[in-house]
């Protein structure tokens, strides 16, 4: 999908990346890749709660979502409260 490319050449992730993320997926509700770079923007911005959220609406068995649980479990461990 052409979005993906536009979308992520927005790096550092900012708030209109996740806002293009977001409405993107209400167009494709099924894409995958599309929940993955949400909860990564939202993990790369430092919104570990919202990225915890979106990153549950991946599906578990993909490599990709285990090793971003991982990435986000690691970050949640190290935050200082």
């Amino acid at each position: 999908m052409g979005c993906h490319a536009l979308i992520l050449q927005e790096r550092p992730f900012n708030e209109k990346t996740i806002s293009l993320l977001s409405d993107a997926l209400e167009l494709y509700p099924q894409d995958f890749l599309l929940y993955y770079n949400l909860a990564l923007a939202y993990f790369e911005s430092g919104s570990l709660d919202e990225a915890v959220k979106r990153s549950l609406s991946i599906n578990p068995s993909y490599n990709i979502t285990l090793e971003l649980h991982e990435k986000i479990k690691l970050s949640l461990s190290n935050r200082k409260y």
